[in-house]
């Protein structure tokens, strides 16, 4: 399966990098080590949006917004966004659905 990382954001905070594929928490990274965090509570998690200080929620994420994340049972609130960006391409391999489920084909 080819890579498309059109597919993918990387969501940028203080210390933490949010990888989402299609609004699907897919990787989580430590800014300062580098190193993939495989037990964060946003793995897996559904990005509801942004929030802001008033506690108002926003579809569209800009920086200042912390993000929400859900999986049904637990939400997780991040620090605030500082920016948005296509991820690389070597982090595409390191992702937790695909080391935990292999490669999982998109539906066309």
């Amino acid at each position: 399966m080819k890579l498309d990382r059109r597919r993918n954001k990387a969501f940028i905070t203080r210390n933490t990098e949010y990888h989402v594929h299609h609004r699907e928490c897919v990787g989580v990274r430590d800014r300062k080590t580098g190193r993939w965090i495989h037990d964060h509570p946003a793995l897996r998690s559904w990005l509801l949006g942004g929030m802001d200080r008033r506690k108002k929620m926003f579809h569209t994420l800009l920086p200042g917004t912390r993000l929400v994340f859900t999986n049904g049972e637990r939400d997780v609130l991040t620090s605030p966004l500082l920016e948005v960006e296509r991820p690389e391409k070597p982090s595409l391999e390191c992702y937790t659905w695909r080391a935990k489920m292999g490669v999982i084909e998109a539906a066309a």
